[in-house]
């Protein structure tokens, strides 16, 4: 009774740490950060500048970031002080990238669209339809549908639209890969020419994916949430500002609960949907409810915060949850949630597992401990991010490993094959077979 209870409380307890701390403390963040910068630039240049300065830092820091990927991914993990020294200025900086980046679009939109009904739904529309289109809609999310852990294997990884990568080979060479061919050069011969060409036009590729990914997907995402935020401006209690944020906060909340009520019902249509076209408009109506409470979810912490916190002091007040968020959730080694980086396509898990939210924090490090145990490795250094199709509702938490609808049937080959290698005694226990056990557990 116990094996079958504690799953449950695990997701549940994931589910409210998620909506009741993290999506708080990263809002207080976002919040604190962005009227800081207002509170400095706006009466140091004005608009329309200051907007402009904001977008330029923030995606500059922003390209740097992902075009650095494979250097700062060669960041040694030991002595775990630098590691940690490193990877917390990172987060630091890149958070307030991402900050000075939405804030840069939204004030540059503010002034050349102005703020209307007509320009706040017309550019909500538009940027939703190129979302859905492009198979992008699930990168709106936010917390308290999304927590983003501070795992040191990965820490400085994020996808690009493209999935276009630079890696080290193995003899130390670098060498450029692509998801269309492990190893390009092998297409062009060993000559020195063909292979400095190949590597080029790679490079050139890997920097206009960049590109794509944080300039096009990344303002789309912000002009979506910009529309919606306007539109419950206007709809909800206008002329009653703390009406509006309590009506916010209430209603986000109601919605989250809804949503993940209905995962169940949802992972399970998707499961059994055979044609492709209708598990991706599923996936992303899904998707988009869950948005509607993650607006409003924002919005009401946000202006709550904005009201009640220190409202004679506003300063002072955007200091300190500028401060104490990002403190708070570097303590709780969740500091990532307040990154907005990386592109995610719809329906990209197979089965129902597209519509089912990566909200792992007590089971991601409780399985990272087990590991650990286990197998005498450092499950720091063994332990593969928990992909996103490994995340169960409470709900479903029960009967999630022994329903077909929701486990692929690679995953089970791989999992019978490592235990093969490891029970076989004709093949030695090396690491590599070692990693490969590990890496077909967790997956």
């Amino acid at each position: 009774m116990r094996s079958l209870r504690s799953p449950f409380l695990l997701a549940l307890a994931d589910v409210l740490i998620s909506a009741l701390v993290v999506a708080p403390l990263v809002v207080a963040y976002w919040r604190g950060t962005w009227q800081v910068v207002d509170a400095y630039l706006v009466p140091l240049v004005g608009d329309p500048l200051n907007g402009w300065l904001s977008l330029a830092f923030g995606i500059t820091i922003h390209l740097v970031f992902a075009l650095l990927q494979p250097l700062l991914g060669l960041a040694p993990l030991r002595p775990h002080a630098t590691f940690l020294a490193l990877s917390r200025a990172y987060t630091a900086l890149f958070g307030i990238a991402c900050v000075n980046c939405w804030r840069g679009i939204w004030k540059v939109l503010d002034h050349e669209l102005g703020i209307t009904p007509l320009a706040d739904a017309g550019s909500f529309a538009a940027a939703l339809l190129a979302l859905a289109l492009t198979r992008t809609v699930r990168n709106i999310s936010a917390p308290p549908f999304v927590v983003a852990v501070d795992d040191a294997l990965g820490y400085f990884k994020f996808p690009t639209a493209f999935r276009t990568k630079i890696s080290l080979a193995e003899n130390g060479r670098r060498q450029v890969e692509t998801k269309d061919s492990e190893d390009p050069y092998q297409r062009y011969g060993r000559s020195v020419i063909a292979r400095a060409g190949v590597a080029s036009w790679c490079a050139v590729r890997y920097v206009a994916d960049c590109v794509v990914s944080v300039v096009v997907i990344g303002s789309l995402v912000v002009v979506v949430w910009r529309g919606a935020w306007y539109l419950v401006d206007r709809l909800l209690f206008p002329e009653k500002p703390e009406w509006s944020a309590w009506g916010s906060l209430i209603l986000g909340y109601s919605i989250a609960v809804f949503v993940f009520s209905l995962q169940v019902p949802a992972v399970a249509l998707c499961a059994r949907l055979k044609h492709g076209f209708l598990r991706l408009v599923t996936a992303d109506t899904f998707i988009f409810l869950s948005f509607c409470g993650t607006v409003n979810v924002w919005r009401g912490v946000w202006n709550l915060l904005n009201i009640h916190l220190l409202p004679d002091f506003p300063l002072m007040s955007n200091w300190l949850t500028h401060v104490v968020g990002l403190l708070v959730l570097m303590l709780l080694h969740c500091s990532n949630s307040i990154l907005v980086r990386g592109v995610w396509f719809d329906g990209e898990e197979e089965k129902g597992a597209c519509v089912v939210f990566p909200v792992l924090y007590i089971r991601h490090y409780s399985k990272k401990q087990h590991m650990g145990a286990n197998h005498g490795i450092p499950a720091e250094e063994e332990m593969q991010t928990i992909k996103q199709g490994d995340v169960v509702h409470p709900l479903m938490s029960n009967h999630h490993n022994k329903s077909s609808d929701i486990q692929s049937s690679h995953r089970e080959k791989e999992e019978e094959s490592a235990h093969v290698r490891r029970d076989s005694d004709s093949t030695p226990l090396t690491p590599d077979v070692t990693r490969e056990i590990i890496i077909g557990r967790t997956t």
